[in-house]
């Protein structure tokens, strides 16, 4: 075993007006019982019979053994692992989305480290993305995120991932935003309040973009769910974490709000898609360059550590921008350059580039580099 849970004590966390009511919505009867203190559910469906117990008492001493049993039979029914199940009646007020890599090489569910950073901070963007596309729709979004999306952002979750695979479960809980508040809601909120909540909408883009931009690429069409470039870009980050592998985007909607989701919920994409992905994303990033002097100072230095293998190398500059706004931008400089670039950044000395960026971008293309002598 790789890793002990206690599914009985994750059962106890469970509120049986949840497991009741999702229970009445997946096709399971409420069986009179003369006691007050517990609720009996039966399903009859094709020759299957079952039936479970769901105790309405925190306190009765063997309430979580009674809603263990209960989660069990109701992942046997639906043919689903039971750590699934509790992920789902544990996070009823969500909307959840799973980014499972399929790749020979992670079967033990594990990855590398940097792979792993980089695969759970664009399964960030995406989430932001596909907020600030639904709050703010445009084909490229430019500078930080408004509070609004932000917060959004910051309600999300990362549940845990799944052995033979690595699946990144994002947990969407149902908030609005409402004249420049922010409500988080339940379940037992209005459901048409839940369904038209920033949470549906969202998770609903992010499926939907996915599936439009799968769609337009096999078919060589236009997109007919419009998402932005940072949208794509997300999507490029994510599936290009190997070359062999497949990813599987799936949104387990919440079973207690069944309206406004697609008639789909699952998207899935190889490496193959990468490349048009990419030049979906091209397409939709602003073309606009512009020269662009700066005095700063050299804060990092980046080239081959054998001299003899040396053509130049990358530099990161401090700069002061408009408004007096810092700003840090990056340049790739040639041989004679950046061993000028050496020497400031040894003495502390400013220096001036000049050159073109685009807009959005932190790398210049620089065209002339000089140490500033005091």
């Amino acid at each position: 075993m790789i890793y002990s849970v206690n599914y009985e004590e994750l059962s106890g966390r469970i509120n049986p007006f949840v497991i009741k009511r999702y229970l009445k919505g997946n096709g399971w009867v409420p069986f009179k019982t003369k006691r007050d203190d517990i609720s009996v559910f039966q399903y009859i469906k094709d020759g299957q019979f079952e039936q479970v117990t769901i105790p309405n008492d925190r306190t009765l001493f063997d309430y979580s053994m009674a809603l263990y049993q209960a989660v069990r039979a109701v992942a046997d029914v639906e043919g689903r692992p039971i750590e699934q199940m509790l992920l789902t009646l544990l996070n009823p007020h969500s909307d959840i989305v799973k980014i499972r890599i399929d790749d020979p090489s992670i079967e033990p569910g594990n990855i590398p480290f940097d792979a792993a950073a980089e695969l759970y901070e664009n399964a960030r963007k995406l989430i932001a993305a596909s907020a600030r596309d639904v709050l703010h729709p445009r084909n490229y979004h430019a500078g930080r995120p408004d509070d609004s999306v932000q917060k959004f952002v910051s309600q999300c979750r990362f549940g845990q991932t799944e052995i033979g695979s690595y699946v990144v479960p994002l947990v969407c809980p149902f908030m609005d935003v409402d004249s420049g508040s922010h409500e988080q809601l339940t379940i037992f909120d209005k459901a048409d309040e839940c369904a038209e909540s920033l949470t549906r909408k969202v998770t609903r883009h992010l499926i939907e973009g996915i599936h439009s931009i799968k769609a337009a690429v096999d078919t060589e069409s236009e997109l007919k769910i419009p998402v932005s470039a940072n949208f794509c870009d997300a999507v490029v980050g994510i599936c290009g974490q190997r070359a062999e592998a497949l990813v599987d985007f799936h949104a387990q909607w919440s079973p207690a709000v069944r309206k406004n989701i697609p008639s789909f919920s699952s998207v899935r994409l190889n490496s193959d898609y990468i490349a048009p992905i990419k030049a979906i994303s091209k397409t939709l990033k602003p073309n606009q360059e512009q020269t662009m002097k700066i005095l700063g100072r050299v804060k990092e230095l980046k080239a081959d550590p054998l001299l003899e293998n040396r053509q130049g190398g990358h530099i990161k500059v401090s700069y002061l921008g408009k408004d007096d706004k810092a700003g840090i931008l990056t340049a790739a400089l040639d041989a004679e350059s950046y061993a000028k670039a050496i020497e400031a950044h040894q003495k502390g000395l400013y220096v001036s580039l000049e050159g073109i960026i685009s807009e959005g971008s932190r790398n210049m293309d620089c065209s002339s580099f000089s140490i500033i002598d005091d």
